[in-house]
């Protein structure tokens, strides 16, 4: 007979500690193992297994029956099956005998007939229980099976050993929970009578290489006669196999017996740490099934939709597995004592890579810059003079006090020449001082160009200071400085120069420490040598600003104006020599007892001169005044004490109320009528507003008829120290600081009588290079050159183009070539023309349209325009034509994308000016160039619309993006409607409608993948925590336009905190390769840092389904010095990993820089408790990092095989081993130390692959335990 152990064990363990089930499948190799070896020792030690055999009849002549029956016991009932053979009858009668005592069975009081035959059939049991007995445990069971209709046993057996019932027995039973380090011994016993107590029980252990049992304590037993005893063992060591047997004490007739209850083996666990199947269908929870308490659970992120999602696994004896996306997914376990192994560790994953394991990063990095403007060569205090023919000089100094001399060539007509490589007026330009204020320039010799500097030098105290360099005939500079020499160590400030004659020159300046003025002599021969200081002579007044002209008719009388004490206008003469003696006349006189701000005096007849200055009140006024010198350097006064000179006319040629009048200066205009020009701007107290010219008639006696003067703006906004010189008849040229600091010069015509034109301005140019501050890019159909469109100085509409190589992936330093589509200019009846936000886009082969707004103030206007360009193969560029699309545009970025090119359909998304309504239109533009017209447009936004942004979703479905605003709120929106790319119309209704953020900023969107969406914009949060959040977020568009509102994941990329002027502005994002995006932006250092912006490029992942990664791969400065100033940062593909940044830098000057983005293969999590071990992974390796107590780190890596790959390593402060499916690959000496603890949760993912069946380990597996594992789990 065969006993059948049923419920011995089963395929799961039972405790209180145990959450999850497998059910009836294996849960581990490891557990697995535990089970054979308690099985095996059951089988030995427990049951007997019998098979009864056919009983010889004493009858020849009775058939013996065929059946095959199948015995157990366990603790309270006996079981007979049925296993083979023939049926037996009901009425079959069974003799079961336990522990001595017989009990009589018929099979049909028993039998579970579950077939309902009325036999005994095969797969049915007899369950027999004797209610008499407490427990079967320790007691022998026999069976007799005997044939009821011929009185004869058919079969017969040993079902248990163990006692007949007579003597006191105890039973070794299977230990309980047993655990690394714990196991619950068990048994049973039974005294049988009470003459047999008191008695004595206990256990006794050791482990199987140990040499000595272990005892218990004894326990004393007095009642009940049998029962159960417990003991749970501690401190025991993981993976080992221990013996235990229990013993009882007893007395009978008068001799003490010990009785044994058998011997038990068992095996503790494995010290599994954790042990992750990821075998639960749904949900976000990630069982621990280890046995740990409190079970070391995880749980996924983001969430259940986003998050790693469970697929069918490939593993054997595993049900689900774990796919990770690469980008956000990861599991997460908190951290917990038991997760902190320290002396021995084993940590195995089973993964399966996936089609971005390589996890490509790009890293943004400049690599190289092209600058067309300059500001380094600013235009403070700008001042022009005349060399020879058609060349001119100018001096000034930058914000950062470097000093800059330049030449411009301005033709008799007024015609500036334009430098096209720089786009400057400049022909050449020197550095010629790294610290200069104030520097006025005087030529010496105009037959060998040679000119003198001076000027006050602020990095050695603004000690004065004196150069003299050349300048050749075509206007080129010689580099080389040929004299330098200090001239005064004071304090020195606001210096003006004259030449007396023979070689002696007079500077005159004031010493700003007590205000008090100086006037030196020195010598400069024609050749430029500079002698030291002739003579000086030290005023005792206050003078500031001082200016030196020469009195009419005199040998050697000079004339000085200037401010002086109480800020009020002081003059005085002054003798110098021709050996350079100099002498006070008249002392000081004043010329304005009040105000006298920035003076400048003129000869205009005889001894009569006329002063311009600013004057009262606080020089918010414009004086003119007309005073008397003789040639001996008298001053008529009208006042004696204080000295007051006579006004023999006054009039204010301007006057203000809050504002300024700043650097008034007065020429005369050519021809015999007496009229002169000022030129001077207006400044608020917190800017520059406007730059104007008066012109006047001044009498040879001093007087100024009113009725004469006449005015105009030469420049509308922001001019600061305009200089106005003559050049050739009616011809005048100006030049001064306006827009983002920029040097200006513009010629204008102003006729001889003082009259000026309605549209005076002729020229105009920039004076130390290109500004930008509205810009787009794009890159030519041969890939030989960059064109770049943009707002220039004056709100110009100007097309460069700029070489690039593809080689060296660089662009030149110098443009190609230059055109102006739109002028941009003030004339007397103050009409501005401005174009606004440039857009460019191919059409065919070498023919670009260019898309922008237009505006006008008189009369008013804001076309909405495009203008069509041909770029040939040598870069050169010719305008095709304009055309007017919406009369109604508003000047803010719009959006400009082809629809359907084959048949030439365009279409641009704008706001409209009147009511800032959301406007569409489609437009036909052919391959030649040539506009046909608007075809179609629809108003897509009722209330408002501001920066658009358009992008093809499907088919004829197209999403626009933009901000709309009923209120100060500024809402993000996103809109979906049709426009049919075969005759370009649209339909007139809005498909979807999403309102996605309260406040929204510059938004934009790209395509990341079918129906999936990306969007970037800022954010702008309110109190209590006032600031500008950028955010780029995915949605979900289907094709039929309708949008899933909501976002499917976000990442907040830039925030900035509050300020008054926008953070993180004009997001843009570009794909660069794989899921690798780019965005780039400008935003704000420092609220407090005068809003200088910077330029930045950032990184990041995006998955195909919207998924976003939590984190910026790269983000870099696009530059620092200069910062982005221009309205917003374009990029353009370029050559292979390189892109093309086109931006306005600091003071607006234009940059053009190449960036890389080079994609790197990464390694990223897989397994994680960071800074105590981790796996992770690239495309073709996995990495292992052990880190030790003292933050020593050892790794180890083995390459990947296909498919899936069994990753277990091991460390026990001696060695550390790598095996990749279940082959050793590597091992490292340790140093002996421990693993380090942290206090940092153990991490799942993100790297891109199927996940299972992973575990954590305070042992060492064997290389025999991890085949084992390996062959467990491995796919078929």
């Amino acid at each position: 007979m065969r006993i059948n152990n049923k419920k011995i064990l089963h395929h799961y363990f039972k405790g209180k500690n145990i959450t999850a089930k497998r059910n009836d499948k294996a849960i581990s190799e490891i557990i697995a193992t535990i089970l054979l070896l308690s099985i095996s020792l059951a089988l030995l030690c427990i049951v007997y297994t019998l098979v009864f055999n056919n009983a010889t009849s004493p009858s020849t002549t009775t058939h013996v029956s065929s059946a095959q029956l199948v015995a157990s016991a366990d603790e309270k009932n006996v079981i007979l099956q049925n296993n083979g053979g023939v049926p037996l009858a009901l009425n079959t009668k069974l003799i079961i005998t336990i522990g001595g005592q017989d009990f009589f069975v018929s099979a049909k009081d028993y039998v579970v007939d579950s077939n309902g035959d009325g036999e005994w059939s095969i797969g049915e049991q007899i369950i027999f229980n004797p209610a008499s007995l407490d427990s079967l445990y320790g007691l022998e069971v026999t069976i007799k099976v005997i044939n009821e209709d011929t009185n004869s046993m058919i079969m017969a057996g040993l079902v248990q050993e163990g006692a007949r019932g007579d003597q006191p027995y105890v039973q070794t039973l299977n230990p309980y929970d047993v655990w690394p380090h714990s196991a619950t011994l068990k048994s049973y016993y039974n005294f049988i009578n009470a003459g047999h107590l008191p008695g004595k029980f206990w256990f006794q252990w050791k482990r199987t290489d140990d040499l000595q049992w272990t005892r218990t304590p004894i326990l004393n037993i007095t009642l009940p006669l049998s029962g159960y005893q417990e003991l749970t063992l501690y401190n025991l060591t993981s993976n080992k196999n221990y013996l235990y047997e229990a013993w009882i004490q007893y007395t009978s007739a008068n001799s003490t017996l010990n009785q044994s209850g058998g011997i038990k083996l068992f095996t503790t666990q494995i010290d599994a740490m954790g042990i992750w199947h990821f075998d639960e269908s749904s949900g976000l929870k990630l069982f621990d099934s280890s046995g740990q308490f409190p079970p070391n659970d995880g749980s996924l992120v983001p969430n259940e939709i986003r998050g790693p999602q469970r697929l069918n696994t490939e593993l054997n004896h595993s049900t689900k597995s774990l796919s990770f996306d690469g980008i956000d997914d990861y599991g997460q376990v908190p951290n917990s004592n038991t997760l902190s192994v320290t002396n021995e560790c084993t940590i195995e994953t089973w993964i399966n890579r996936s089609k971005h394991s390589d996890a490509l990063v790009g890293t943004p990095l400049q690599s190289s810059l092209s600058q067309f403007g300059f500001y380094t060569q600013g235009c403070y205090d700008p001042y022009i003079i005349h060399v020879q023919g058609t060349i001119y000089a100018l001096v000034s100094t930058n914000e950062n006090s470097l000093g800059y001399l330049g030449t411009i060539n301005i033709t008799d007509i007024g015609e500036i020449i334009e430098n096209k490589s720089t786009t400057s007026s400049y022909l050449d330009l020197f550095n010629f001082d790294s610290s200069c204020k104030t520097p006025k320039i005087i030529q010496i010799n105009a037959i060998n160009g040679i000119v003198a500097i001076v000027y006050s030098k602020p990095s050695v105290g603004n000690q004065l200071y004196i150069m003299t360099v050349k300048i050749y005939d075509d206007g080129h500079i010689n580099k080389t400085i040929i004299n330098t020499r200090a001239l005064d160590a004071g304090l020195s400030s606001s210096p003006d120069i004259i030449y007396r004659g023979n070689d002696v020159y007079a500077i005159v300046y004031s010493i700003t420490a007590a205000n008090t003025g100086v006037l030196i002599s020195v010598n400069i021969s024609n050749v430029g040598t500079i002698s030291p200081v002739n003579k000086k002579l030290i005023f005792g007044d206050i003078m500031i600003e001082p200016e030196i002209i020469k009195v009419v008719d005199s040998f050697n009388i000079f004339v000085i104006v200037y401010n002086c004490v109480g800020d009020d206008g002081g003059l005085r003469t002054v003798r110098i020599t021709n050996a350079g003696i100099l002498s006070d006349i008249s002392f000081h006189v004043w010329f304005d007892d009040d105000d006298g701000g920035s003076p400048e005096i003129i000869n205009i007849h005889d001894d009569i001169y006329a002063i311009v200055y600013a004057g009262p009140i606080l020089r918010q006024t414009g004086i003119l005044k007309t005073i008397e010198i003789s040639p001996a350097g008298d001053i008529t006064l009208s006042r004696t004490i204080p000295p007051l000179a006579k006004a023999f006319d006054q009039i204010s040629f301007e006057s203000t109320v809050g504002n300024f009048i700043r650097s008034p200066h007065i020429l005369r205009l050519d021809g015999p009528f007496n009229r002169y020009g000022i030129s001077y701007s207006i400044d608020s107290p917190t800017a520059n507003l406007q730059g104007k010219i008066t012109t006047l008639l001044i009498q040879d006696n001093g007087l100024i008829p009113v009725i004469f003067k006449k005015d105009v703006i030469f420049e509308p906004f922001l001019c600061s120290a305009p200089y106005f010189i003559p050049i050739v008849d009616d011809v005048y040229g100006i030049v001064y600081r306006g827009e983002s600091a920029g040097g200006i010069i513009k010629t204008i015509k102003i006729s001889n009588f003082g009259s000026i034109n309605k549209d005076p301005i002729q020229d105009m140019d920039e004076a130390g290079g290109l500004k930008c501050y509205a810009e787009d890019e794009i890159l030519t159909s041969d890939s030989r050159y960059v064109a770049d469109v943009y707002r220039g100085i004056d709100a110009k509409l100007v097309l460069k183009t700029v070489a690039v190589n593809t080689t060296s992936k660089t662009v030149a330093q110098k443009f190609t070539d230059s055109f102006i589509i739109e002028l941009g200019y003030t004339s007397s009846n103050g009409t501005y023309n401005a174009s606004y936000e440039p857009t460019i886009i191919p059409i065919y082969n070498d023919v670009y349209a260019i898309a922008y707004c237009h505006y006008m103030t008189v009369p008013m206007f804001h076309d909405g325009k495009i203008a069509t360009v041909k770029i040939n193969a040598a870069g050169h560029i010719s305008l095709i034509e304009r055309y007017t699309f919406d009369a109604n545009c508003m000047n803010t970025p719009f959006s400009f994308i082809p629809i359907n090119k084959s048949n030439g359909f365009y279409a641009v998304a704008y706001q409209l000016y009147s009511n800032s309504q959301g406007k569409v239109a489609t437009i036909k533009i052919g391959n030649n160039g040539h506009i046909f017209g608007v075809q179609d447009s629809y108003i897509f936004e009722t209330v408002r619309c501001r920066e658009p942004s358009m992008i093809p979703v499907n088919g004829d479905v197209y999403a626009i993006i933009y901000r709309d605003s009923s209120a100060y709120s500024l809402y993000g929106r996103l809109a979906t409607l049709k426009i049919y790319g075969n005759n370009g119309t649209i339909k007139k209704s809005v498909i979807d409608l999403w309102q996605f953020a309260p406040s929204c900023y510059h938004p934009g969107i790209i395509k990341v993948d079918t129906n999936i969406f990306t969007c970037v914009y800022s954010q702008y949060y309110d109190n209590p925590t006032w600031r500008y959040v950028a955010y780029v977020a995915s949605v979900k568009v289907a094709d039929t336009g309708i949008i899933s509102k909501s976002w499917i994941d976000y990442l907040e990329f830039i925030r900035r905190f509050y300020s008054d002027n926008y953070l993180a502005q004009q997001p843009k994002i570009i794909p660069v390769k794989d899921r690798v995006y780019a965005i780039v932006s400008k935003d704000l250092l420092d609220p407090w840092n005068s809003y200088q912006y910077d330029g930045s490029i950032t990184t990041l992942r995006i998955g195909e389904n919207g998924d976003i990664i939590d984190a910026v791969d790269g983000l870099i400065k696009i530059s620092t010095n200069p910062r982005v100033y221009s309205y917003d940062i374009k990029i353009i593909p370029f050559i292979n990993d390189s892109y093309i940044a086109l931006y306005g830098g600091k003071s607006n000057d234009l940059y053009q820089c190449v960036i890389r983005i080079p994609l790197s293969e990464t390694s990223q999590t897989i397994f994680s408790k960071q800074g105590s071990y981790t796996i992770k992974a690239n495309k073709t390796t996995a990495f292992v990092t052990f880190t030790d107590s003292n933050n020593q780190q050892y790794t180890l890596s083995a390459p990947l095989e296909n498919k899936w790959n069994y990753i277990v390593s091991t460390y026990d402060r001696t060695t550390m081993k790598l095996y990749l499916n279940a082959n050793f690959k590597a091992s490292l000496p340790l140093n002996g130390k421990p693993i380090k603890v942290t206090t940092n949760s153990l991490l799942f993912g993100v790297y891109n692959a199927c996940y299972d069946e992973f575990s954590l380990y305070a042992s060492i597996l064997t290389l025999a335990k991890i085949t084992q594992n390996y062959n467990y789990n491995r796919p078929s």
